[in-house]
């Protein structure tokens, strides 16, 4: 995955931004992407939230056909991603959600309804979003992710096909094993 200072930016509305959400605790700081409609005249804004392990950059192809579309773009990548900030702690997905509301609302300024789409891991964050800032939101679409504390969650989070619910979770390990040989287990979980 290239460093963001190495993204082909195909379009010049593009901004990247960095935002510590409270400037007290320097700890958590979320990089974004802005895009917004060359016209002027914005739709709605659509906030996309990637899955595991990719980042914003995953959005790279449509963030301009959206905003082309009429939408002001905001592409996040969640803590513990990309360039945003990895704490040692605060990793659920209420966790995050609630550090993109504040960034959508309080630092971003956004006071309309927002489109929330998730893929993967995302889905499961723009979930937690909704639970907890309907007010807040137009619409939800979320994809390739299991919602917990459905049946089908249940039933499969502990099999062979999703080990890596529990592998990741396992405080520290993951990090020790994998650390200098991310090519390979990253190899493994796509090739599987």
């Amino acid at each position: 995955m290239p460093s963001y200072n190495a993204i082909h930016i195909d379009d010049s509305r593009w901004v990247q931004h960095n935002t510590w959400l409270n400037v007290a605790d320097p700890e958590i700081r979320i990089h974004w992407i802005e895009c917004k409609p060359a016209s002027g005249d914005v739709k709605g804004t659509i906030l996309l939230i990637h899955g595991f392990p990719q980042t914003s950059y995953q959005f790279r192809h449509v963030i301009t056909p959206l905003a082309d579309a009429g939408y002001h773009v905001i592409v996040p990548d969640y803590r513990g991603a990309g360039e945003s900030s990895h704490p040692k702690e605060g990793y659920t997905k209420m966790v995050m959600a609630a550090d993109l509301h504040e960034l959508i609302t309080k630092h971003i300024g956004i006071k309309t309804k927002i489109h929330v789409v998730g893929h993967d891991i995302g889905g499961i964050i723009a979930h937690a979003f909704v639970a907890q800032f309907p007010e807040s939101v137009a619409s939800v679409i979320w994809g390739e992710c299991p919602l917990p504390g459905t049946s089908i969650y249940e039933k499969h989070k502990h099999t062979d096909f999703l080990y890596h619910f529990t592998f990741q979770n396992v405080p520290d390990l993951p990090e020790a094993l994998v650390t200098g040989r991310e090519r390979i287990y990253l190899k493994h979980f796509y090739d599987r």
